[in-house]
């Protein structure tokens, strides 16, 4: 990851607290159809892809930086989900 020593710091804390959130999303799919989950744990390892695809640090902060991962759970997984889909398109390549 290219940046400052403190801001690839920064990033890998995020990147950390993200894929956490996103691996415990992958193991609690919101339905209990099989062809639903399985489309559920592509579209969540689809997202932690993007994260770990993103180069800068800055890019990483910037898209991460706002979601409160001080919530329960699953409030953070719609909140990483939805900020993710919503700024994705800026800072994912």
């Amino acid at each position: 990851m290219k940046g400052t020593e403190k801001q690839i710091a920064w990033a890998e804390d995020l990147k950390s607290k993200a894929m956490t959130t996103l691996n415990w999303a992958k193991e609690n799919a919101p339905t209990t159809k099989p062809e639903e989950v399985e489309m559920w744990k592509s579209f969540i390892s689809n997202m932690a892809a993007q994260i770990n695809g993103i180069d800068y640090a800055g890019n990483v902060i910037e898209l991460l930086k706002l979601v409160n991962f001080s919530g329960t759970t699953d409030k953070d997984t719609m909140n990483l989900i939805s900020t993710i889909k919503r700024y994705g398109k800026y800072y994912i390549k």
